[in-house]
């Protein structure tokens, strides 16, 4: 269209202003059809007028593609697909469609086997179409002509068919076919009768083999060692060479037998006390030959291979098994591992046999044949002595397959110990300055670790690494022991160790009251106060009778060349000023002897004592008792009752 229009603009030009566009009619592929009522104005096979084509085009315009075109082909049904069609099914199309062919000479389309062309076959179809069934087959059979019945044919008369012609038959034996009883295994009875009724080629009074016997009366006229007066024989063919009616072991007479050994499994061989048979052929399961060791294995015998097995079994029946037999096969390669960890050293002597022997193997490579642990199959492992377990030739950390390195920490001031994050080693052995332990808090000092004892320094150090320095570490050592001196009089009562004591302390603890300074050691013992102003324990009391009996001193008394210990006996308070009955000159001697009436020489006493409410200014022995004075101004005194020694 777009070629066309400067021809159609000049054209236009040409026809003057008289002339318009609209009243022009276009018939571009010039088929005498305007393109108003050509479906196809491209096209010169296409107008309204058109003969339809087959060419895939509507070419007449009505729609309809191909349909009754004049170069349309008529099509036939192939139903049974053998390439042949049904004449009387057919389409007119210009295409085959499915299941259509050109050809329309099948005659009998529901079948495969039958066509033009097909090979005629016996089974009652006309597989080539020719109009005979069964005829001229390819698959026919011979038939003789049997004219006298009796189920013989005549070679000489004979037809092809699929099935058999009136009077033929399919054997044609018959070497006389107008005589009944003339036909193969035909009876002969007549020895005096010239004619062959058996068709074997000779007569009943012949004498074919020359045996001296006639065809009647010999049962095999055709071998001369076959007669009544031959002598039965075994043989292979079983025949029956006296003509007795019985062939080798059926007849007693038969010459020849031989001796037949049970042989249970079949391997040719039977045992010395087998089962015998004797007779013309060997039956089965039985054999010639003796001398099977084993006659329920087949596998063993007098001509089987010796080959080594687990059952140590006699293979070949010599009498000898598996390694004792010089004949074995199978034997294996052994090298002796001493060490039994299945590996022998390169270079070991080789074992031939059938079982492993003691601590035999198939592998060499060990290089410790001492050692179970140590073999090509074990493991390289890290070991103090550096030993090559895998047998590869290579050690420890030299073994890229080893096993148990360890990792190890640079200790930079030699004390054992690695700071955290320190450089690593991974290896068997740790190398110089190298520890196997982190923890170190400060790797530049080698009296810092976690084994060092914490000891009280001016710096507050943390020595063993517990995060605790000097007196905030309970296992601090080197601490001072000191005592609080909270009254400032020079004693301490509270102790106090540390590595660093603060406050006002002393050397000593011998103050009993820190909290008042007019309390201590040095101070004037005040009686009856309450306090024990001069800590000796004791608040001392101002004068008077003891409340709590009388004090008892010990003295040493010489007597008769003897040193005796006395008690003294002083009921009043210390510090008293009063008088107490004043004691006789012979008041000490009175005492001593009182006291030396227990015969006492020990220093320590146990003293019982009983109260009296007479008082007596001077004591007297009675009943070896010794009481003691009054104080002023009391009635009471003290006697002894008991004094034990010690």
């Amino acid at each position: 269209m777009v070629r066309l229009f400067p021809l159609l603009l000049l054209w236009l030009m040409s026809c003057g202003n008289d002339v318009s566009i609209a009243k022009q009619k276009i018939d571009l592929d010039e088929d005498g059809y305007v393109a108003e009522i050509d479906c196809d104005d491209g096209r010169k096979t296409v107008h309204p007028d058109a003969p339809e084509l087959c060419d895939g085009l509507d070419n007449d315009c009505d729609d309809l593609i191909d349909e009754d075109a004049d170069e349309a082909q008529t099509w036939y049904a192939d139903t049974d697909g053998d390439g042949y069609g049904d004449r009387g099914v057919a389409t007119t199309e210009c295409t085959a469609p499915e299941g259509y062919v050109a050809d329309n000479t099948d005659c009998d389309d529901s079948q495969v086997v039958v066509h033009p062309g097909a090979p005629e076959v016996c089974d009652g179809l006309d597989n080539d179409c020719d109009g005979r069934v069964d005829v001229d087959a390819v698959d026919a059979t011979l038939w003789s002509a049997d004219v006298d019945g009796d189920g013989f044919g005549d070679a000489q008369d004979q037809q092809l068919s699929c099935s058999p012609p009136a009077g033929y038959v399919a054997d044609a034996r018959d070497c006389d076919d107008g005589n009944g009883l003339v036909y193969p295994s035909a009876p002969e009875p007549d020895c005096t009768d010239p004619k062959d009724y058996n068709c074997d080629g000779s007569v009943a009074y012949a004498d074919a083999d020359a045996d001296g016997w006639a065809a009647c009366e010999d049962c095999d006229d055709l071998d001369g060692a076959v007669n009544p007066a031959a002598q039965e024989v075994c043989d292979p063919l079983d025949i029956d060479e006296d003509c007795s009616g019985a062939a080798d072991d059926q007849d007693p007479a038969a010459l020849g037998t031989g001796t037949w050994y049970r042989d249970i499994d079949g391997d040719g061989f039977a045992p010395t006390a087998a089962a015998t048979y004797t007779g013309c052929d060997q039956p089965p399961g039985y054999t010639t030959i003796l001398g099977d060791c084993d006659d329920g294995n087949a596998a063993i015998s007098p001509a089987a291979q010796e080959i080594c097995d687990a059952l140590n079994q006699d293979e070949d029946c010599d009498g000898l098994a598996d390694d004792a037999d010089p004949s074995v096969l199978g034997q294996g390669q052994w090298y002796v591992d001493a060490d039994g960890d299945g590996y022998a050293p390169t270079g070991a002597a080789l074992i031939l046999s059938c079982d492993a022997p003691a601590n035999g193997t198939t592998n060499l490579g060990d290089c410790d044949d001492t050692n179970p642990a140590i073999s090509p199959a074990a493991t390289e492992v890290c070991d103090a002595r550096n030993v090559d377990e895998d047998c590869d030739g290579l050690a420890d950390d030299a073994d890229p397959s080893v096993v148990g390195q360890q990792t190890w920490y640079r200790d930079n001031d030699g004390d054992g110990y690695a700071a955290i994050g320190a450089a690593t080693l991974l290896s068997c052995d740790t190398s110089a300055g190298y520890v196997a332990v982190g923890g170190d808090c400060d790797d530049s000092l080698a009296s810092v670790s976690p084994v060092a004892a914490e000891v009280c320094d001016a710096q507050n150090r943390d020595e063993d690494c517990d995060g605790l320095t000097d007196d905030n570490d309970s296992s601090a050592t080197g601490q001072t022991t000191v005592y609080q001196d909270a009254d400032y009089d020079g004693f301490g009562a509270t102790v106090i160790v540390a590595c660093d004591p603060s406050g006002n302390t002393v050397s000593n603890a011998d103050d009993c009251d820190d909290t008042d300074v007019a309390v201590n050691p040095l101070e004037t013992e005040v009686c009856s106060d309450g306090i024990d102003n001069d800590c000796d324990g004791v608040d001392d009391l101002c004068g008077g009778c003891n409340p709590n009996g009388p004090i008892a001193t010990i003295s040493t008394l010489n007597y008769n060349g003897m040193s005796y210990y006395m008690l003294a006996l002083d009921p009043c308070l210390p510090y008293y000023s009063g008088s107490c009955c004043a004691p006789s000159t012979n008041q000490e001697e009175a005492d001593a002897f009182c006291q030396l009436a227990g015969y006492c020489e020990a220093l320590s006493f146990v003293i019982e004592l009983k109260q009296s409410t007479s008082c007596y200014c001077h004591g007297a022995c009675t009943n070896n008792a010794w009481y003691s004075p009054c104080c002023s101004g009391s009635d009471t005194r003290y006697f002894i009752t008991e004094v034990t020694c010690q």
